[in-house]
């Protein structure tokens, strides 16, 4: 049975005055208006320069969410050294600071992109192709994601990417237009008729791209992650189960010199005629194994300010657990 320690988030509530929410949001998108001016007007390394002077400020002024971040730290990796751990916890905001600017700098890697993303596991993507039901991709919020769209524009690939809209509008209007530059349509969660075109997706032999990596109100059930029962969109497992469609991880890793490495893995194909609750919490439950051990290769860049725990297992949950350990073990 997994860890059941709990994990308590509300130390780290902001107590922000409702009034304040319009002129935050105003704030920040005025700032990514005139952020994006500054990209184009500023190289990528001084971009990723400002990102990394951004994480700093953050670190240290953003308390409560450098909290949530030093909490899951500790509690996931007990083991490792307090300096070891605060030392992620820094590069966790330089990470996303620099990630920030490097969409605002976008048209550089797209204008380089064979110097600055480097692929590896092609292969993958021509035998899903080759299969002809369809790819499935699952994603993380680890490294840059938004460099997919360079590689997609590069490739002329057709995906769809399974994404939950934002809180303005106007922000999601940016991030719309932004991703699906390279031929990629969003399916925003709630949309109309977003199952539909989920699975017209495998009928036409695309790549569908998810990331579960989470703590969402969608179709969920929980399974370990790093030892702890945590709330896992289930879409990819019973995508998986019902289309027999090869699944992938890709994830863009950062690395020196603002450049990136796209790194496709091959999970499996796992279709199944009939299959049951068991079925889904067993595949979903070896996906959440298979993102673990790729943030445990660098976990600095995974949003650890994320509440991944936030949502806490019934006894219903915690027996249907139980029941899955117990099946494994006899087999």
């Amino acid at each position: 049975m997994p860890n059941q320690e709990e994990i308590s988030y509300d130390a780290f509530k902001k107590k922000r005055p409702s009034w304040t929410k319009t002129t935050r949001r105003n704030i920040e998108y005025y700032a990514l208006l005139g952020g994006v001016k500054l990209g184009n007007q500023l190289s990528f390394e001084k971009l990723q320069w400002c990102g990394r002077c951004l994480g700093r400020i953050a670190y240290h002024l953003l308390k409560k969410d450098r909290g949530i971040v030093e909490q899951q730290l500790a509690i996931v990796f007990p083991t490792v050294s307090v300096a070891q751990r605060n030392q992620w916890a820094y590069d966790c905001f330089l990470h996303f600071g620099q990630m920030l600017f490097e969409v605002l700098g976008m048209e550089h890697v797209i204008a380089e992109v064979d110097q600055r993303i480097a692929v590896y596991g092609e292969e993958f993507l021509k035998e899903g192709q080759e299969r002809g039901k369809g790819t499935i991709v699952l994603g993380a919020h680890l490294g840059n994601w938004e460099m997919l769209t360079p590689y997609f524009m590069k490739t002329g690939l057709s995906a769809k990417v399974a994404v939950k809209p934002l809180y303005d509008e106007r922000l999601n209007k940016f991030f719309i237009e932004l991703r699906e530059r390279g031929g990629v349509q969003l399916i925003q969660r709630g949309m109309p008729k977003a199952a539909r075109a989920i699975l017209d997706c495998f009928k036409q032999n695309q790549l569908f791209f998810v990331l579960i990596d989470q703590d969402t109100d969608v179709s969920s059930m929980f399974v370990p992650f790093f030892g702890r029962p945590a709330q896992t969109p289930v879409v990819a497992s019973n995508l998986a189960l019902k289309t027999g469609a090869l699944v992938l991880s890709g994830m863009a890793i950062r690395k020196p010199q603002g450049r990136f490495e796209i790194h496709l893995e091959r999970v499996g194909v796992f279709e199944k005629k009939k299959y049951d609750k068991y079925d889904v919490l067993k595949l979903t439950a070896q996906f959440n194994d298979h993102i673990e051990q790729i943030i445990r290769r660098d976990p600095s860049q995974w949003a650890w300010f994320h509440r991944r725990w936030k949502h806490k297992p019934t006894e219903k949950d915690l027996q249907l657990l139980q029941e899955f350990e117990e099946v494994r073990e006899r087999n």
